[in-house]
């Protein structure tokens, strides 16, 4: 069967319920600030990519979800794979 296209992935983090790690319903939507920067000493001049997704964020145990868009993931996917 394989995994669900992206678009329905994006939907489940942002229009669920329920925590997906603890179950509760006790999730609560909040605009975010992300500044993503790449690992490592070798990537310290490179900018950070910024995204300011919708938060999901579980009241209950603090997991948080957010979709990054696809323009921001191609920045990501963008940089150089192996400055880990």
């Amino acid at each position: 069967m394989g995994s669900p296209p992206p678009e329905s992935a994006r939907w489940q983090v942002v229009n669920t319920k329920y925590c997906r790690w603890c179950g509760s319903p006790t999730l609560r939507k909040f605009t975010g600030e992300v500044a993503m920067h790449f690992p490592g000493l070798q990537n310290i001049d490179k900018p950070p990519v910024l995204v300011f997704p919708e938060l999901s964020v579980c009241m209950a145990c603090g997991i948080t979800q957010f979709v990054v868009p696809d323009a921001k993931l191609y920045l990501l996917s963008q940089r150089d794979p192996g400055s880990r």
